[in-house]
């Protein structure tokens, strides 16, 4: 006896179902694959607060990573800022200069803006006048002009300046002081710092209280998870996933410098002070005190920022 055939109708209803599955099954893969990049991205962190923890123990002043403000790693002035510039990248340089790390362990996976230097040599390292050097698309650094990918992923604690130096165990609450995380929320150069106006309190406010009046993440948080938090590496070595940025010690925005009157004032915890210029990061925009996280992705004082 001949089979009945499927009718139309049936072979519809079939690509729909399956089409129903699919829409049910793609977003729980795509939250599995960014749980595994989470992972990893904290483990990163991890393991350099490690290598932070080894140089400290082995630098003769028990010192975290820090190259002098305004100079380039090899002691020449750099540009643009001069020698009022601050500048993060170039000391996390210094522990893959020392070989404490591979450049790899900077990139988070998240962090579609940025690639791994995978041509990477003795050459490269020892050139520490360009630290975390920009790739092309195949992870090279390019013989002329400069790439488009960044190869670093995390912000670090203004490590100039004589006060919220990362690596000061001192602190206050180390399990509360937070020394990197993924990558600031600066969208173009340092002009972005918020500003403690009344607004951008109650933007923190309604955050805080899980309000749907925030509708952009990447306003507050890292864009390495598509604004939905950061990995947090704090003093005491533990790392922890947060939903926001102000987890400070004194529940500060652990991106920005706190205001002059942080200790009392929520505005200046909340959402900080500007930088004191819309160009770069100085020397003076240290951390109001020996508690107050500033995260920053900066070289020679100017924000590291392509997306």
């Amino acid at each position: 006896m001949r089979k009945k055939a499927f009718t139309l109708i049936e072979l519809m209803v079939v690509v729909a179902i399956i089409a129903l599955l699919i829409s049910i099954l793609l977003p729980s893969l795509g939250r599995a694959r960014e749980a595994a990049r989470r992972i990893k991205c904290g483990g990163n962190l991890n393991n350099i607060g490690k290598s932070l923890k080894t140089y400290q123990s082995s630098d003769s002043k028990q010192s975290f990573p820090m190259v002098a403000v305004g100079k380039q790693n090899d002691g020449t002035t750099a540009a643009p800022a001069g020698a009022a510039a601050a500048d993060t990248d170039g000391s996390l340089w210094l522990l893959v200069s020392t070989g404490s790390v591979s450049p790899d362990i900077f990139i988070c996976p998240s962090d579609g803006g940025a690639n791994n230097v995978v041509a990477f040599s003795d050459d490269i390292a020892s050139n520490t006048n360009n630290p975390f050097p920009h790739t092309d698309d195949h992870g090279k650094i390019p013989t002329s002009g400069s790439g488009t990918y960044r190869s670093l992923s995390y912000s670090y604690q203004f490590p100039q300046g004589s006060k919220g130096k990362p690596g000061n165990d001192a602190v206050g609450s180390a399990t509360k002081f937070a020394i990197m995380a993924d990558r600031a929320p600066l969208q173009t150069k340092i002009t972005l710092l918020l500003a403690a106006s009344a607004t951008d309190v109650e933007t923190a406010k309604a955050w805080l209280n899980d309000s749907t009046k925030v509708s952009d993440k990447k306003t507050v948080n890292s864009p390495n998870h598509n604004g939905d938090g950061q990995e947090i590496l704090f003093q005491d070595g533990h790392v922890e996933w947060a939903a926001h940025p102000w987890v400070g010690v004194r529940d500060d925005n652990i991106y920005t410098k706190g205001g002059a009157a942080w200790t009392s004032a929520i505005a200046d915890r909340l959402v900080g002070a500007k930088a004191a210029t819309s160009t770069y990061v100085k020397d003076t925009d240290t951390p109001i005190d020996d508690q107050d996280s500033f995260l920053l992705n900066c070289r020679w004082g100017v924000s590291e920022t392509i997306d």
